[in-house]
């Protein structure tokens, strides 16, 4: 039977469920509040080594590519016979095996702000579709979430800062171009870039890269996390094969010969839409925002 050609999710809620259904598994233990600091491979298995966090995420120094860190005070260790990185763009775990990335960095960094209405009744019924917003003095996305939630990316342009951008009155006149900002709770506001980078190598023995660290992907067409979840899947069952001596250690270098092809595709399909939405020239604009229309509503 036919299916939608998107879904569309708030992914807090997502995480939070996730998360409640993996504390019901016994087999699993899920640690919080910890950093792995290095770890160590040998031929039976994976050493991690972890500390307490101070809640910042970054208690121990980013590692040099390639650099084994010394031990630091406080470590435990965990022994385990694989090891999953899936430590996001600025994976320690990556940098520690030496795996470098390739790709494209871009410069211009979006303010993304999320907001839900306070009364349901005030909901954006006016926007009820994903939308790419061609417009070269704030190039925008806005994009429906379910439970009356939306969010809005915005384009930083030259000379502004994240201090400018992120400064409420600046969110409020953005905002205010779409909807009635009073009507709205802003939920988070932040600034970020993003990337289109792919690791050179997602296996390293009995360690394996997912996720962002594995590959990055611009926001535009919304499959960073799936493409995580796509890895996760890929990978689950072939590890519970092996562990339980059902398979050989060899099928776990058809991870990467499976995923990365699907991962590259959507990370073009994704620069092809920020070309489109991120045109600052009023006759590229123009010129563009027809095809640019039709292939954001198809996302």
């Amino acid at each position: 039977m036919p299916w939608p050609m998107s879904n569309f999710f708030y992914q807090p809620l997502l995480e939070t469920a996730l998360a409640g259904a993996l504390a019901k598994v016994p087999s699993v233990t899920v640690l919080r509040g910890r950093e792995v600091t290095r770890f160590e491979q040998d031929a039976g298995g994976v050493d991690i080594f972890h500390v307490e966090s101070d809640g910042s995420g970054y208690l121990c120094p980013a590692p040099q590519i390639g650099v084994k860190p010394a031990p630091t005070d406080g470590e435990q260790r965990v022994r385990a016979r694989y090891m999953v990185g899936a430590d996001g763009g600025r994976s320690g775990v990556r940098s520690q095996l030496g795996i470098g990335m390739v790709g494209k960095n871009f410069p211009n960094p979006w303010l993304v702000v999320d907001i839900r209405a306070k009364d349901p009744a005030d909901g954006l019924h006016h926007l009820p579709y994903f939308n790419f917003v061609c417009d070269p003095s704030c190039p925008t996305v806005s994009c429906v979430q379910p439970n009356g939630h939306h969010r809005f990316e915005f384009m930083l342009m030259p000379g502004q800062t994240r201090e400018q951008i992120e400064h409420p009155d600046t969110v409020r006149r953005y905002l205010s171009k779409h909807i009635d900002v009073d009507k709205f709770e802003i939920l988070r506001k932040l600034v970020y870039t993003f990337n289109a980078l792919m690791a050179e190598r997602w296996r390293d023995r009995r360690v394996l890269l997912a996720g962002d660290a594995a590959h990055m992907t611009p926001q535009f067409i919304g499959q960073g996390m799936n493409a995580g979840v796509r890895d996760a899947y890929n990978l689950a069952w072939k590890l519970d094969a092996v562990l339980r001596c059902q398979a050989g250690d060899a099928l776990l270098d058809s991870y990467q010969a499976e995923r990365a092809p699907h991962a590259a595709a959507m990370i073009r399909e994704a620069i092809r839409m920020k070309d489109y939405v991120s045109m600052v020239n009023p006759l590229g604009t123009f010129a563009s925002a027809p095809a640019s229309a039709v292939s954001s509503s198809g996302w």
